[in-house]
């Protein structure tokens, strides 16, 4: 029996529109390249070791994700821990501490802006406060046009942030966010992000998972499509689209057909461009998507003797390999003793090195961040994903493809299009959604 809709891709834009569709009665058949669901917002064993795809946090400001794991049937008091501060770590020098919930933490978020700066002069936090305010007048009147010829560094240095407060402030909010330095993260992408939480200030907060996320969100969801009559397929790697006259009406999966009245092409950019690229050659329609490129990123888990700091809580580091790092041991994964992830600096070295060199970098870098690894390290894995995200660099925003594409039967899915949270786990929940209102449209019409 023909599917009504085949999706390809199984992590969270794909289970998405998967879950949506399959809520309104249509019959959906997922399939995913990897032996477990979740995509970028996946988790695994490697090796004897539980690892993740990226260290990953839930941000109140979300409303489409935490709406998602509800109507799936996912308790949010027990998927999230909530931690609601993040800490910068200036190698050799000073930290601060900031709270990240104006509800469960108004004093000290507050004082983020009130009280005195450990990391800057007055001066320094006056210009910083310019650059944002500007930054955001130009989100709101322009848009992608004026911010997305700008990188952050440059941005910046208009509105006379000092270098010492980029290295402090804004290295945390690209390198440790999103993997690029400020000289290379486009402006737009900056701003459009803080926009949408300047929006809904009042909700935001920082969460960790409660669990593996594979386990903890996404499995739940396969679950409930199962549950809904539909089927969700893992080590399942589509190799081509089938293209019959005008049209897409089913996927190549080793040396079977799965063939369907649509399909929605929810993979991350790299794969999704393979693709679509096997089966139309360079179109105008996909000429923006096929040009936009990608970015990798790279992570180090370390199991410890004991935990390496004394709260589970997002930490930067700016300045070192450590960009961003969080102790584990006490949310996410509770079954060991310690259990430290870090999104490792400059990705595209780590790609070259050696797991055993990535270890010995952070081991030195840690005691200028205020704390041991050496001598606790039990185990460890190096997680690299060379074609992680789209890339964040100016001039990329133009290129993104909107989710419905001028082919019949075709749809895509995922963070890289357009949708207003970028590369997030929100985006990537609301490119799902909005993919499976045009294919339901499509099968309606």
């Amino acid at each position: 029996m023909m599917n009504e809709v085949v999706v390809v891709g199984a992590g969270l834009a794909g289970l998405t529109a998967g879950y949506r569709l399959a809520s309104a009665g249509v019959r959906v058949h997922v399939t995913e390249a990897r032996p477990y669901v979740g995509g970028r917002t996946a988790s695994w064993d490697e090796r004897g070791m539980k690892v993740e795809s990226g260290l990953h946090r839930y941000i109140g400001i979300y409303s489409a994700l935490p709406r998602l794991m509800q109507d799936a049937g996912i308790d949010l008091s027990k998927a999230l821990i909530w931690e609601d501060e993040v800490e910068i770590r200036v190698p050799d020098g000073p930290s601060a501490l900031y709270g990240a919930s104006p509800l469960r933490r108004p004093f000290r978020t507050i004082w983020n802006v009130a009280g005195p700066g450990k990391l800057c002069t007055p001066g320094e936090r006056a210009r910083l406060g310019a650059f944002f305010a500007a930054g955001l007048l130009h989100y709101a009147a322009s848009g992608s046009t004026v911010l997305d010829r700008h990188t952050v560094r440059d941005f910046a240095k208009s509105k006379r942030v000092s270098d010492r407060t980029i290295e402090r402030i804004l290295v945390p909010l690209t390198e440790g966010l999103f993997f690029y330095p400020p000289e290379r993260y486009s402006a737009y992408v900056l701003f459009a992000l803080l926009a949408q939480g300047a929006k809904r200030a009042l909700r935001s907060g920082v969460a960790a998972f409660s669990g593996g996320m594979t386990e903890v969100m996404a499995d739940p969801i396969a679950e409930r499509i199962r549950a809904l009559g539909g089927t969700v397929e893992t080590a399942a790697a589509a190799t081509s689209l089938i293209v019959r006259g005008d049209r897409v009406v089913g996927i190549t999966v080793r040396d079977r057909e799965i063939t369907a009245k649509e399909v929605v092409l929810a993979t991350s950019l790299a794969p999704a461009q393979e693709l679509v690229r096997k089966a139309f050659g360079i179109q105008s329609w996909n000429e923006g998507m096929l040009s936009l490129k990608t970015m990798p990123s790279a992570t180090l888990q370390l199991e410890l003797e004991r935990p390496a700091l004394p709260v589970d809580r997002g930490t930067f580091g700016p300045g070192t390999s450590l960009s961003a790092f969080t102790e584990q041991s006490r949310t996410t994964f509770t079954h060991v003793p310690g259990r430290l992830s870090i999104i490792l600096s400059q990705a595209e070295l780590r790609l070259l090195q050696r797991p055993e060199e990535i270890l010995e970098e952070v081991c030195r870098d840690a005691p200028r961040l205020g704390f041991e690894l050496k001598s606790i390290v039990r185990d460890y894995r190096v997680i690299t994903l060379p074609h992680d995200f789209y890339s964040l660099t100016p001039g990329m925003e133009a290129l993104r493809p909107p989710q419905e594409t001028p082919i019949a039967g075709l749809t895509l899915a995922g963070d890289y299009t357009r949708q207003n949270y970028l590369t997030t786990m929100e985006g990537a929940v609301i490119s799902g959604e909005h993919a499976a209102a045009v294919v339901t449209r499509r099968l309606n019409g």
